[in-house]
């Protein structure tokens, strides 16, 4: 994701960036759901998230699991060795919710509050302990398959280069879109994915992180920006937009992400590669403020 080589810097100098007062609650429900995705009749809702984020004051509710894979994944200091999984700890890390409103000293943003600000909140109010494993995975690479690369290269000046850890707020109507952003359709017969102006890099790490249950790695070679648009089926029974990763026929519900794939002249081939998981140790349910 855009931005995110940067948000180490982001840390104060030596010493674990921290918030200067946070408030923790258990809660039944995070106010009303959100719908974000719509099958064949059955709303998909999430009930949680980010409700409020500004320049030194967090407000988010949703479960201690979602929190740790925040904190811990999406804004871990080193993106090139983010965990791939999160493993260990009791149920409740994926049922119970909590609501924390958390402010911090000056006006720091986005990355260093989700990343090592909540990480520290985490350890001194949950008890959190973690520890990294590394082992052999299954991935996949992406290479470009010899028909050659049909993807269309993104147009200069066709969409505004942003910084994503700044939150930005949509474009305003007639505007270009934004460079790096990601728009996902459910529709009766499938999932439309559009992405304008990503990088092949990029690209590869959506792939990992939204369809499959495993990593991929770029092995294009090639460079620059390019509009992706991809149409495939899916079954979401658990609200993921996920495929399982094996190449399978064509099913009533649309082609597989591979066939997407083929028609924009990229292909993906089963590799192994070393990826690290992240183990709780010990977590305990917090004091009430």
């Amino acid at each position: 994701m855009a931005g995110m080589a940067a948000l180490g810097a982001q840390a104060q100098s030596g010493a674990t960036p921290k918030f200067e007062v946070a408030s923790v609650k258990a809660v039944k429900e995070c106010g009303a759901p959100e719908v974000v995705a719509q099958e064949k009749g059955k709303k998909l809702v999430r009930k949680g998230g980010v409700r409020a984020l500004t320049p030194g004051r967090l407000n988010v509710c949703t479960t201690l699991k979602e929190l740790i894979n925040s904190s811990y994944v999406t804004y871990a200091d080193d993106p090139a060795r983010r965990p791939r999984a999160i493993e260990g700890g009791p149920a409740w890390l994926d049922s119970d919710l909590f609501e924390i409103d958390a402010k911090a000293n000056g006006a720091p943003g986005q990355g260093t509050m989700s990343g090592p600000m909540m990480r520290a909140l985490l350890a001194e109010r949950f008890q959190l302990k973690t520890r990294i494993e590394t082992r052999e995975i299954p991935a996949y690479a992406l290479t470009v398959a010899k028909s050659g690369l049909k993807a269309p290269r993104t147009k200069e000046g066709s969409c505004t280069v942003v910084d994503w850890t700044k939150h930005p707020p949509p474009p305003a109507e007639g505007e270009k879109p934004y460079c790096d952003e990601s728009g996902i359709r459910g529709e009766a017969d499938g999932v439309q994915w559009d992405l304008t102006g990503t990088g092949m890099t990029e690209f590869a790490e959506r792939l990992g992180g939204l369809i499959f249950d495993r990593p991929v790695i770029d092995r294009t070679g090639v460079t620059g920006m390019f509009d992706f648009h991809l149409e495939f089926g899916y079954d979401i029974p658990s609200g993921k937009l996920r495929r399982p990763p094996a190449a399978l026929p064509d099913d009533p519900d649309g082609p597989t992400m591979f066939t997407a794939l083929e028609k924009l002249g990229l292909k993906l081939e089963p590799v192994k590669q070393r990826g690290e998981f992240l183990v709780i140790d010990r977590v305990e349910k917090p004091s009430e403020n």
